[in-house]
């Protein structure tokens, strides 16, 4: 949505908003020529954008951050609305200075990031569970004898479940909305848990894992968007980058319970059924959080609702009119043309190019095989040499830590380094890992 429809739809007459960096090099007042305010006609009205960019920079969302050498980062949004165009802004505007609460942003982040610790979790736990689940001393059950393709029925339970989900969130997420979205996986989470962890036949344990699985895929659609939506911009792209720390550390956290619990008979019913508890925290926590705002505006819930719910996920911001603005026009209130009328599959089909290639990434992600190793790892260990399953176990928690490490490092140096090359440099360590 561009700056001009924003403004626009907001009915205001003249709104100015400014970006003001501290350089050494730049004094205020004496921008260059290519940093000079700009005029943008929008619907009969006019807006004065002011703001300073760096070279090859533009405008993003309200005003953009300044960086490089000598940079003091200092960025005020100054918002004024006024009836009268001879008005001086420069003497009546408010300047409204943005402040992160870390609090409200911190509870916005981790509630939704624990929906994708508990995927985690099930692939670290699915390794410990099966090889205890598959031995005559420490399965408790007379089913335990289980053939390939029984063992693998029941390991890929919750990842069938996680594909129906994925294509039901694709068609109805937008409906159902991203916090019902995720309060329906906590759902899903703790009951598959639970039928897991209680199953008297490998029939009912299998009906479980494919339960926790439909929690996976309504959870793994949910919470990157609500984290997006939410986030504020300045923090946005390393609390997407967390959330797969949270998953990584779902995964240690799985192999850690295996470790735990696989010298005790029928320990795989306990390595399943404690995932309850993260599912109620999952549960407890949206049930506090509002919907996503841009969601309220997209499906016309109106720019009342949306600001309530902004309010409430900024914490002691109290000035969030110029992000509610920056979401786009309320389709209630916006002329027809402003309103989308494509489809999402639409929009996506229309950059086939960038489509095709973020479709290959997970592809060729997947068909490595790297996910399967981690779901029978305790089982591959143990076949590779470890006398007992409970060593085996314990050395999938190294693995799972040094998986949180590197990813870890990959959080830290994806700004730096790029995406591109941390993807070559992984594929790499793949390919030599294998020779």
């Amino acid at each position: 949505m561009s700056i001009a429809n924003g403004l626009s739809c907001a009915g205001l007459r003249k709104i100015s908003f400014v970006a003001v960096a501290n350089t050494d090099s730049t004094p205020r007042g004496s921008l260059p020529k290519t940093r000079q305010p700009k005029r943008i006609m929008a619907s009969g009205t006019h807006q004065d954008v002011a703001y300073t960019v760096g070279k090859s920079r533009g405008l993003y969302g309200l005003a953009s951050s300044v960086s490089g050498r000598h940079v003091q980062q200092r960025i005020s949004v100054r918002a004024k609305a006024s009836a009268d165009d001879s008005s001086d802004p420069e003497t009546a505007e408010a300047i409204a200075e943005s402040e992160i609460d870390l609090k409200a942003t911190a509870l916005a982040f981790t509630f939704p990031a624990i929906g994708g610790a508990l995927f985690g979790y099930d692939i670290g736990a699915t390794s410990g569970a099966v090889a205890s689940m598959t031995s005559d001393l420490l399965s408790g059950t007379d089913w335990y004898n289980l053939s390939s393709l029984e063992s693998g029925l029941f390991v890929s339970g919750s990842l069938f479940g996680a594909l129906v989900a994925s294509a039901l969130a694709l068609v109805y997420g937008d409906k159902l909305g991203r916090k019902r979205e995720l309060l329906l996986a906590a759902l899903l989470y703790g009951t598959g848990a639970i039928v897991t962890g209680l199953a008297p036949s490998l029939q009912l344990a299998i009906l479980g894992h494919v339960t926790y699985g439909l929690g996976i895929g309504f959870a793994m659609h949910g919470a990157p968007i609500y984290i997006a939506e939410t986030a504020p911009a300045s923090l946005r792209g390393t609390l997407l980058s967390l959330k797969e720390g949270f998953i990584v550390s779902g995964i240690l956290l799985g192999f850690l319970a295996g470790s735990q619990f696989i010298g005790m008979e029928g320990g795989w019913r306990y390595i399943y059924g404690i995932a309850v508890a993260p599912a109620v925290i999952l549960a407890a926590g949206m049930s506090m959080l509002p919907e996503s705002p841009r969601l309220l505006l997209l499906r016309g819930d109106g720019r009342e609702a949306a600001a309530t719910s902004l309010r409430q996920l900024r914490g002691r911001m109290s000035d969030i009119k110029a992000e509610l603005e920056a979401m786009g026009p309320d389709p209630n209130d916006a002329p027809p043309s402003l309103v989308p009328k494509k489809s999402t599959v639409a929009l996506l089909l229309e950059s086939k190019k960038q489509l095709y290639a973020g479709i290959s990434i997970i592809l060729f992600q997947q068909i490595t095989g790297q996910p399967s190793v981690l779901y029978y790892a305790t089982d591959i260990f143990q076949k590779a040499g470890f006398n007992s399953v409970q060593d085996a176990a314990n050395v999938t928690v190294l693995l799972g830590a040094f998986k949180l490490v590197m990813t870890g490092v990959a959080v830290a140096t994806v700004d730096k380094w790029g995406r591109r090359p941390l993807l070559l440099y992984g594929v790499g360590g793949l390919a030599l890992s294998l020779l």
